[in-house]
């Protein structure tokens, strides 16, 4: 049954007999999000260019690369070549370097086995594992890359591949709580789609990866906030396109970035929360409604002391580890016996330390990394109406392919709820718009106006 093991909760959260805020270290048990609370340029990803080399070895179970030198690389494949003249070898080893690297260091990137090698920053290791802890049918995927790896492969490629140093074995994937199995279902599906296609070029799959990636972390910030009632089902985030106009009146500016922005100050919060309440004696780990499934099928008296040891942790909290500097806790701030109301209570006990005291830097800092990258990539300004979430053009590409996927065509109703399955809302409006860029690339196979007589041809 569950039961808080405070010498495991000791260990995590105190040092030199201090609390410490933190959300995911090599102690971690729960981990839900992959940010860190330190604000420095190396935990900022903003764009995902560096993800795919760190994504592929995540997959693979690789460890991060060395740097490659290029002229001990051209060494050792001269060893493998013969020249008839000096000239010829000369000439030979000025295409490999034309072609292959950008500088002594770094390789151009043009298949599996030359993405694997490159290096990436220390987030996005972090980031890439992530992704495929919480969102990968790993062997699946790894057997599309495998796929993808024997195909248009050319005699240079291969002779170049065949020197790089071998990758040691990592198998140390850091885990990552997995939420929502329908987001990893179609993301699964979407990517071995893009892999199997000779015209698939990586940035589509980067592009797959950065929507993924703001779908499932959208969603996980949504669902922890409703706390035991989360879902593991979507929740719907609306966009637009980029070229269309909209007045403020609009879903994508009610129940679109404003959603997200609105939860981004709790996500913090959450990751703690959620840490110190899987420091238990059980192998199990618990998100919020795990610990209300758990609860509702104890008997009255087990209820009872699993509500207590809750409640014992959270008052731990206000008066040894937490202790109010210049502020006092709310009194009261839920109702017994509601396990629910204490999880909530508890939380905003979390929140309220931050907001009253210096650690509400580390707060600010922990959900900069996501909200930069949202705004760099999903977010478009929309003058004195806000923000809102907008797919570009190549976005909406790629989605409508990944949607209709091996069918010749599709049904536009069919499309758009396909599109809502994969996280995208669009209103009417939006979706008048998007159906005027599908005739403008001449998809649309029109029976009649109703959206089920109107198909959507495959971009392939």
């Amino acid at each position: 049954m569950y039961r808080i093991n405070y010498d495991r909760f000791y260990d995590r959260f105190f040092s030199a007999g201090k609390f410490i805020h933190i959300s995911l270290s090599d102690k971690s048990r729960y981990r839900i999000f992959p940010f860190s609370a330190k604000g420095n340029s190396e935990n900022i990803l903003d764009s995902f260019d560096g993800i795919l080399g760190p994504f592929i070895r995540a997959v693979f179970g690789w460890k991060r690369p060395g740097e490659i030198n290029r002229e001990t690389l051209l060494d050792k494949i001269c060893e493998n070549v013969s020249f008839p003249s000096m000239q010829d070898k000369n000439d030979f080893l000025s295409i490999i370097k034309d072609i292959y690297f950008e500088n002594n260091t770094n390789l151009v990137c043009n298949n599996v086995d030359t993405y694997k090698y490159s290096i990436g920053t220390k987030t996005d290791q972090n980031v890439s594992e992530y992704l495929v802890s919480a969102l990968c049918d790993r062997e699946s995927v790894k057997l599309s890359f495998n796929k993808q790896r024997n195909r248009n492969i050319n005699l240079l490629d291969k002779l170049v591949i065949e020197n790089l140093p071998e990758l040691e074995d990592d198998n140390k994937l850091t885990p990552y709580a997995s939420l929502f199995p329908e987001i990893k279902k179609y993301f699964t599906k979407d990517f071995k789609f893009l892999a199997k296609k000779d015209d698939t070029d990586f940035s589509s799959v980067t592009l797959l990866l950065s929507y993924y990636y703001f779908f499932y972390t959208s969603q996980t910030m949504l669902q922890l906030n409703r706390f035991c009632s989360m879902e593991r089902r979507t929740i719907p985030l609306y966009f637009c396109v980029q070229w269309e106009k909209g007045s403020k009146n609009r879903e994508v500016f009610k129940n679109g970035w404003k959603r997200i922005e609105d939860r981004a100050s709790g996500m913090f919060s959450h990751a703690i929360l959620l840490e110190m309440l899987n420091q238990t004696d059980s192998d199990k780990l618990y998100c919020y409604d795990d610990l209300l499934n758990e609860y509702n099928a104890l008997s009255d008296d087990e209820k009872a002391r699993m509500f207590e040891e809750i409640e014992a942790l959270k008052n731990k909290y206000r008066t040894e580890c937490a202790k109010p500097d210049g502020f006092t806790y709310e009194e009261g701030n839920y109702c017994g016996g509601d396990l629910n109301s204490l999880l909530k209570g508890f939380f905003e006990d979390i929140m309220l330390q931050f907001a009253n005291t210096t650690r509400n830097k580390a707060n600010k800092d922990y959900p900069k990394s996501f909200m930069d990258f949202c705004k760099n990539v999903f977010v478009q300004r929309r003058g004195q109406a806000g923000n809102v979430l907008a797919m570009t053009e190549e976005q909406l590409v790629l989605m409508t392919k990944v949607t209709i996927g091996d069918n010749d065509k599709m049904r536009l109703n069919d499309l758009f709820k396909g599109f809502e399955q994969r996280g995208l809302f669009f209103d009417n409006s939006s979706k008048d718009c998007i159906v005027e860029f599908y005739e403008k690339l001449n998809l649309i196979e029109k029976k009649s106006d109703s959206g089920d007589a109107q198909y959507v041809k495959s971009l392939l």
